[in-house]
């Protein structure tokens, strides 16, 4: 009798949580469906308007407020989506909740740390510097320094030097470091590098600005709005559980005609340089989700990814591969798609009796130019990212290297984004070829 009852109280209180969800998905349905009705209300209505405008100025700022518009209500709707999954989860599968044990564990972790005071430090003396023995036999270093934080308050704190060459932080009287106090307790997180960073990113920003002039600052711009769109729209939906192949390709797409667009201006030579490189790009990206599927590629073999997989299990880890292959490749196909058309628009400018045939020749062989650099660029940029890979594999028997999934993964992301940057030539030339004779030659 009790069992019976224990039973029919378990049943009532998964009925009133499924019940609970079904509301919570019905109100969440009805939200995403209204702001994508408004988001198609901008794209639709707003959108033509906007390309409609003279002023180039006011092109340009009611875009960015579209794009800002239109991202807000996407990041929203994610949210909801990835709750309602989590909801779903809890409900359907609560055994499994035991199961995830690591995952709350690295949560747990993750906000205790966020709860630690962070500091600033400078190391005023080393007052004893020594090594003591661990219970395994192995030495380890440690230094007692004497440490003036960014509060200005005066602490003695021991740096442990651990055996592990990765994590050695060997310090000495001038350093500057930072530092966490957790309970009283402080604790040496590694050398402070932040000011590192601002004037590397200060350099760069000034030779855009002086070397580019107003393009320079469109380009910024353009740059600021993609990081936004990676940061707060990208990462949010494929943590969501989102395809990171199809956010990979909206955010190709959204990139190309943005940046492009807005060094560019709006005009044909922008049309045929966008439609070709995200041509291109898309087709390297259905090569490159081929060939990690074909060599059925895990994407855990670095200790990052087996991190993530346990943090955020809804996210596709063999996708990202795939993933990286079309980001990886965009940068270099917009240069070389922006390339041709530029050079075939002065073409025609000069020589308006030119034919769809010899535009396109002209168009392929300023690409095969363009091409003998750019490729290089991007495999070398490849193999600078993975100097010590290569290093390592260099010792291995030469009959292995090609089933290493580490050399073939490195292999894909190199071959297959050049595929997309050599495809983009032919692309951005035909359709710059077609497009160009419709242009009337004005003067000015």
């Amino acid at each position: 009798m009790l069992l019976c009852f224990l039973i029919i109280n378990e049943k009532a209180r998964m009925f009133q949580l499924k019940r609970n969800l079904a509301e919570s998905q019905l109100s969440n349905s009805i939200i995403t469906g209204l702001q994508i009705k408004c988001s198609c209300f901008a794209l639709r209505f707003l959108l033509p308007r906007i390309m409609q405008a003279c002023d180039y100025k006011k092109q340009f700022f009611s875009l960015i407020l579209l794009a800002t518009f239109i991202g807000a209500f996407l990041s929203t709707s994610v949210q909801a989506s990835q709750t309602e999954v989590k909801e779903q989860v809890k409900v359907q599968n609560p055994q499994k909740m035991v199961e995830k044990s690591t995952v709350d564990s690295s949560e747990k972790v993750s906000s205790t740390y966020s709860k630690k005071q962070l500091f600033k430090g400078k190391v005023l003396k080393v007052l004893l510097d020594y090594e003591s023995s661990l219970s395994d036999g192995q030495k380890q270093r440690e230094q007692l320094l004497k440490i003036k934080l960014s509060d200005g308050r005066m602490i003695e704190t021991i740096n442990s030097v651990p055996p592990t060459l990765a994590y050695q932080i060997i310090l000495k009287k001038g350093d500057r470091i930072v530092i966490t106090e957790d309970d009283g307790a402080f604790f040496i997180e590694g050398y402070y590098r932040e000011n590192i960073c601002w004037i590397l990113l200060g350099v760069f920003v000034l030779l855009i600005l002086w070397v580019g002039g107003r393009k320079g600052v469109l380009a910024f711009t353009s740059l600021a709005i993609k990081i936004s769109i990676l940061l707060f729209v990208f990462i949010p939906v494929i943590k969501a559980g989102f395809s990171p192949i199809w956010a990979a390709t909206i955010f190709c797409v959204v990139s190309t005609f943005l940046t492009i667009s807005l060094v560019s201006g709006l005009n044909y030579k922008t049309v045929s340089a966008c439609f070709g490189t995200v041509a291109g790009v898309l087709i390297a990206g259905l090569i490159g989700t081929w060939a990690v599927n074909a060599a059925k590629l895990s994407g855990l073999l670095e200790p990052e990814m087996e991190s993530l997989h346990y943090q955020f299990p809804l996210i596709k880890i063999t996708e990202m591969i795939s993933a990286g292959v079309l980001i990886g490749s965009l940068g270099a196909s917009m240069d070389v798609g922006i390339s041709v058309a530029s050079a075939l628009y002065e073409v025609y400018i000069a020589a308006p009796h030119k034919k769809m045939k010899e535009l396109f020749e002209i168009g392929m062989n300023v690409g095969q130019d363009v091409m003998g650099t750019m490729v290089n660029t991007l495999i070398l940029a490849y193999a600078g990212s993975s100097l010590s890979t290569i290093i390592l594999i260099t010792q291995i028997d030469p009959s292995f290297l090609m089933n290493m999934e580490l050399v073939v993964k490195e292999l894909i992301l190199s071959v297959v984004g050049s595929i997309g940057l050599i495809l983009t030539i032919p692309l951005t030339a035909l359709l710059s070829s077609y497009f160009y004779p419709k242009l009337q030659v004005k003067e000015g």
